[in-house]
């Protein structure tokens, strides 16, 4: 068993993310996530969710609720959350911002895998191989 030692974490680790498709089976890539403590993670999604510290999200039941421009901020939140967890992934189409914008706009799944992964492995110390 390998043996422990504090302030030795790793600056990025790799795992394995599996999705569903839409017609039907599974979709997979592998991901290499930035390592952070739980504080850093903490402050990260802190920055990237204001709202929610502040109590300021939108009511989407409240008279003249814009959902399309809901899902646009929802959307380039999601890619903003994968560019800062993710270093890099073994996709054909370069690891950059255009390219994970299609990923989280063409493949929710992938998305919603990639960042629940995330929160996984620092916050539960889980990761899949």
């Amino acid at each position: 068993m390998p043996k422990i030692q504090l302030g030795g974490a790793p600056k990025t680790f790799k795992q394995k993310i599996t999705f569903p498709l839409l017609g039907g089976g599974e979709g997979d890539l592998t991901v290499e996530f930035v390592y952070r403590t739980r504080a850093q993670f903490a402050a990260f999604l802190a920055g990237l969710y204001p709202d929610i510290k502040t109590g300021t999200a939108p009511d989407d039941t409240a008279p003249g609720f814009d959902l399309e421009a809901a899902a646009d901020r929802e959307l380039d939140t999601n890619v903003r959350h994968i560019l800062g967890a993710v270093k890099g992934w073994d996709l054909e189409e370069p690891f950059d911002a255009v390219n994970v914008k299609k990923l989280t706009d063409e493949y929710p799944a992938a998305s919603a895998a990639i960042v629940m992964a995330y929160r996984t492995a620092l916050v539960e110390g889980r990761t899949k191989n």
